[in-house]
């Protein structure tokens, strides 16, 4: 405790310097965040980017889960797969619906792969295209779900000969390679299976292979593929999404019933 009380006094005295430009409310935000034993940087990076460090301070969301952040060029986004349940306000997603429901809803779910708890810290949840864009927010305080638009950039960070509006693998032959988690299955080494193609993961992004639920409801390729929604959508029944596999190092550009379940992750507004 004496301990706490100390790194909190020298806190509060260089929270001029760290916090540079930002609002007291905010500064008293971060601070509380330290007194509850929390990370710099957690309750921070949406109210004040300038108090954030993208790549060294983490993100928490509205269930308590944090995750790591990563810098791709001029853009921060999670390194890691969403796993909350429930939106920013804190109402809850739907979740465990049958094939039946998942099949014919509108509104937003999440799932489990094979709705199996254990594959949440892992791989963390599917979500359906309707719950990425719902009003109430899925991603934390100051970040959202890329567009098609954001993605492209993103990926073209990586690879300028990237194509903007191709589809498939004519997107991009390389950037996938380095954004994909290393290691394989097999080695014990990683989530992917072998032989996990030019994976380098030399952005920081850590791609993995979370699998997805199509609109019927059914769940697959966990270890294969890992897909993730953007917000924006190519018919009123169809999302925009970016892809994965472990056979290449290409980053798919496709699209999806809106009912399909993959994963999500973040970029800072």
């Amino acid at each position: 405790m004496k301990l706490r009380k100390l790194f909190y006094s020298l806190f509060l005295a260089a929270s001029a310097i760290v916090f540079n430009g930002c609002k007291e409310d905010v500064i008293q935000s971060c601070t509380d965040s330290i007194q509850n034993g929390l990370e710099v940087g957690v309750d921070c990076g949406g109210s004040c980017p300038e108090c954030f460090i993208c790549g060294t301070d983490t993100v928490m969301d509205v269930d308590g889960n944090v995750y790591k952040s990563v810098q791709i060029g001029d853009k921060c986004l999670l390194a890691e797969n969403l796993r909350v349940e429930r939106y920013r306000n804190g109402d809850f997603i739907s979740a465990g619906l049958s094939n039946i429901a998942w099949s014919f809803t509108t509104s937003g779910a999440t799932a489990f792969y094979e709705e199996l708890a254990s594959n949440k810290a892992i791989y963390g949840l599917l979500y359906n295209w309707y719950t990425v864009v719902d009003p109430r927010g899925l991603c934390p305080i100051g970040w959202h779900v890329p567009t098609d638009a954001e993605w492209t950039e993103i990926i073209k960070l990586l690879d300028p000969s990237t194509c903007d509006t191709c589809e498939g693998s004519y997107h991009s032959r390389l950037a996938g390679g380095d954004m994909k988690a290393t290691g394989n299955l097999i080695a014990g080494t990683g989530l992917w299976q072998d032989p996990n193609v030019d994976a380098t993961n030399s952005s920081g992004f850590s791609a993995i292979p979370g699998g997805f639920r199509n609109e019927v409801g059914d769940f697959y390729a966990q270890g294969v593929l890992g897909y993730y929604w953007s917000s924006s959508e190519s018919t009123t029944s169809i999302g925009r999404n970016r892809g994965f596999n472990y056979t290449s190092g290409y980053a798919f550009r496709s699209q999806s019933f809106k009912r399909t379940g993959f994963s999500v992750r973040g970029v800072q507004d």
